[in-house]
């Protein structure tokens, strides 16, 4: 089995170590934020389980969601990000415009209040990749992947935090309706990092419920 990890927006692959250390050892993919991108899923006979954490759920659904995967789990993330018609938990739309729009200005410290709004300690905006973080902030207003996470043929595990700056709870709780939640009451945006031992608990808990 090949875990593979896909990291959430302002971050990179490095993002997975504490979790990997906990969990195994996997491919991270990288989506060019502060490093070098790696996009592709390499081939394999391996089963695989996809592992993606905030904007990464998104990117993974958005790009990978026919894959065959034998679990997908989810963390701190969401299908949809802003509010649409019937989808009232969502972030407000002028808010993340008001990001898009400041980042323009003032990307570094656009990057820094977002690390801090995470829970991320000591954030450093420098060697950051302007336009893959501008694209990915475009890609969170735009992308509406809910119907790409209905349609998944593997089962699905969500684990969010109930103090995430984020993703809300009200948020992870309409985000995977009819899928595993288990929320960590105390728990913000960065549970692979401030929570990996919880993290790798529920996951192998949740793998061995399906027989992986």
């Amino acid at each position: 089995m090949r875990f593979v990890y896909v990291h959430g927006w302002g971050f990179d692959a490095r993002f997975w170590r504490s979790l990997q250390d906990c969990l195994g050892d996997g491919e991270c993919l990288d989506l060019g934020f502060v490093s070098d991108p790696q996009l592709d899923i390499s081939a394999t006979d391996e089963p695989l389980v996809a592992v993606g954490h905030s904007f990464g759920v998104q990117w993974l659904l958005h790009h990978h969601a026919n894959k065959p995967w034998q679990a997908f789990v989810s963390i701190n993330g969401f299908a949809r990000f802003v509010k649409a018609e019937g989808y009232d938990v969502g972030t407000h739309p002028r808010i993340l415009k008001r990001m898009i729009q400041g980042f323009e200005q003032r990307p570094d410290g656009v990057y820094v209040d977002f690390m801090k709004l995470c829970g991320a300690a000591d954030p450093n905006p420098q060697g950051l990749n302007y336009d893959p973080l501008r694209d990915g902030l475009e890609a969170l207003y735009e992308w509406d992947e809910r119907e790409a996470l209905d349609l998944l043929a593997a089962p699905v595990l969500a684990l969010a935090g109930g103090a995430d700056q984020v993703v809300p709870q009200n948020m992870s709780e309409a985000a995977f309706v009819g899928h595993n939640l288990v929320i960590k009451a105390d728990g913000d945006h960065v549970l692979p990092q401030s929570d990996p031992d919880w993290c790798a608990q529920q996951i192998q808990a949740f793998l061995e419920q399906n027989g992986q």
